[in-house]
């Protein structure tokens, strides 16, 4: 998509884009991920100012489960980490490798953290989501997103008793935006999609898509999202039904 005519016509009508702060870390992925990188930034080099980047996934669960709060829309832009894109938006390649160079052990190192986050916390969920009868789905809809939610405010309540050592309110959380009960959507959402299609005994299967399911997640405080992967969107749409109901 960052190559994409879609994203330079998007820019030039004067549109936002949001970037996760990891966009810079995916190229690591990469043999060649100074060069990929550069590629990627060509049209958002052009538009550095419609630029935006958004606090991590970890840092907002982090802050909710301290705060005893949901995330409000308006905080969830970084201004530190959209001035950091911005810059590097203006390096030509050299600079941008030198720059960069630095950081790749840490980026390595992001990579491999969530992995295992992903790992872990949809094996975790594939338990919960055997509380759920698949056999309903395939022809319910909303009957699936319904069940979802149910088992995400399960898990967000114990989340909450085990961590948030402030006084909360549980209805602020499911009732409202927060990065707790959408992340945790989003990975459960792929793991009972990963069983409808593939069957239970799939599950152990299922591939890691954390970096795609952080972006959909931090989508739904923004307007759209931008993406040729039809899942992410259906994944968004469900999360979001949730609050339109």
């Amino acid at each position: 998509m960052s190559r994409d005519d879609e994203l330079r016509d998007f820019l030039e009508e004067g549109n936002q884009v949001v970037l996760l702060d990891e966009f810079v870390v995916e190229c690591f992925k990469s043999g060649r991920p100074y060069q990929m990188l550069y590629r990627n930034l060509e049209i958002l080099r052009q538009h550095p100012q419609l630029v935006v980047v958004p606090y991590s996934r970890g840092e907002l669960v982090r802050r909710e489960l301290e705060s005893g709060l949901p995330t409000p829309s308006e905080e969830v832009v970084c201004h530190e980490y959209t001035e950091t894109l911005r810059h590097l938006l203006s390096l030509n390649e050299e600079q941008l490798k030198d720059e960069l160079v630095e950081h790749e052990p840490k980026a390595q190192g992001l990579i491999e953290d969530n992995n295992e986050f992903s790992e872990d916390y949809i094996r975790c969920l594939a338990a919960k989501a055997g509380q759920l009868d698949m056999r309903e789905y395939h022809h319910d809809k909303e009957k699936l997103q319904a069940d979802i939610a149910w088992v995400v405010i399960d898990v967000v309540k114990a989340l909450l008793e085990r961590d948030c050592k402030n006084r909360y309110e549980i209805d602020d959380f499911i009732q409202n935006k927060s990065m707790l009960f959408i992340v945790t959507y989003a990975h459960l959402w792929k793991v009972v999609q990963w069983r409808l299609n593939h069957g239970y005994q799939q599950s152990k299967k299922i591939p890691n898509d954390g970096f795609d399911l952080k972006y959909t997640a931090l989508s739904c405080y923004f307007d759209g999202i931008l993406t040729s992967e039809k899942w992410l969107s259906e994944c968004r749409d469900s999360i979001l039904s949730h609050y339109n109901r």
